[in-house]
């Protein structure tokens, strides 16, 4: 199965919202866009990568594979206050 697939057709917000959760809990890596668009190597605005970040490997995986970058660089995990320990 290829790596890179693009999907752009859902009938709502939660239905787009529910197929990205649903892949992110099989393991995939899911590229979330939305809004305008920036440039440049510091560009924070509008775009995300998320992924399970129980899965470790992931993190090699997105570090070489996505953003092809040197693998000791660290990624920023976010969950809900309610769900933080």
């Amino acid at each position: 199965r290829n790596w890179i697939e693009v999907r752009r057709v859902h009938s709502s917000e939660d239905a787009l919202a529910e197929a990205a959760a649903s892949r992110i809990a099989e393991g995939e890596v899911v590229a979330w866009c939305q809004g305008g668009a920036e440039m440049g190597p510091r560009a924070l605005g509008h775009r995300s990568i998320l992924a399970d970040p129980r899965r470790g490997y992931l993190l090699d995986f997105i570090n070489t594979k996505v953003k092809s970058r040197e693998t000791f660089r660290p990624l920023a995990p976010v969950v809900l206050a309610e769900k933080a320990g």
